[in-house]
């Protein structure tokens, strides 16, 4: 009777360890999925802004590039 309830006492204590495993790995999981998220959403970000700096880049650029020209023009066309 004494071993019948050793065994039970063991095979109660292996499952409860067995479910604590999983639970730590459904855990580590879970947190790995919500990094590799953290980590996507601030290269996506990242991206957002780098792309927004090369945009208003490219329109300064622009705008330079006719004022430029302009200025060309009108120079010109006061020395005639």
């Amino acid at each position: 009777m004494e071993r019948e309830a050793a065994l039970e006492r063991s095979k109660a204590q292996l499952e409860l360890d067995w479910q604590r495993r999983h639970e730590d790995t459904e855990r580590h999981s879970y947190e790995k999925s919500e990094d590799l998220v953290r980590r996507l959403t601030r290269a996506r970000d990242e991206v957002r802004i780098l792309t927004t700096i090369v945009v208003c880049f490219t329109q300064i650029g622009r705008f330079f590039v006719k004022e430029y020209f302009m200025f060309g023009f009108v120079k010109r066309n006061r020395l005639d």
